[in-house]
């Protein structure tokens, strides 16, 4: 069973800048460490852990929205232990940080859902007239076309075809 405690990891140390940084300097540091902690680039046995959690924490830090909400939350977040001594995983807004379970920004907000129902049906009511359009042009091509003016062919000659119209 799971027990919690305060969660150790500051995403901020992960990346290695201050609180305080812009948006810019979070990418800028993100950059320079994955460099150095990147498992092709690395000798340490635990370069593949170290990477994963770095690009978590910049995953969280360089959306201002889920940072915004890491930083309300980061000092009251639990840490969780499992049985079996995996890594702690912290939870920013329901969204899992530090795996990919669920992954970020999986969740849909109120607002994402009613643009995709009301963009879903509009498509479907759009794809219901392009239907329709499409249907009456072949109905009114094909009343046009048994409309034809009757045309009799007449021989003329040994070679020759006269057509004669009404």
């Amino acid at each position: 069973m799971p027990t919690t405690a305060r969660l150790p990891t500051d995403l901020y140390a992960v990346l290695g800048v201050d609180a305080s940084v812009s948006g810019d300097d979070i990418a800028r540091a993100y950059r320079a460490r994955a460099k150095q902690l990147h498992p092709d680039a690395s000798d340490d046995p635990d370069a593949a852990a170290k990477f994963n959690e770095l690009v978590a924490a910049y995953g969280v830090l360089s959306n201002h929205r889920t940072r915004r909400e890491y930083d309300a939350r980061r000092h009251e977040q639990p840490r969780r232990i499992t049985a079996d001594g995996r890594a702690p995983v912290a939870t920013v807004g329901g969204v899992s940080v530090g795996t990919n379970a669920g992954g970020l920004g999986s969740r849909w907000s109120r607002r994402k859902a009613w643009t995709a129902l009301v963009a879903g049906a509009l498509v479907t009511v759009l794809g219901i007239g392009a239907l329709w359009l499409t249907w009456s042009l072949h109905e009114s091509d094909a009343r046009h076309r048994s409309e034809f003016v009757p045309v009799t062919a007449v021989r003329v000659g040994e070679n020759d075809i006269a057509f004669i119209t009404a």
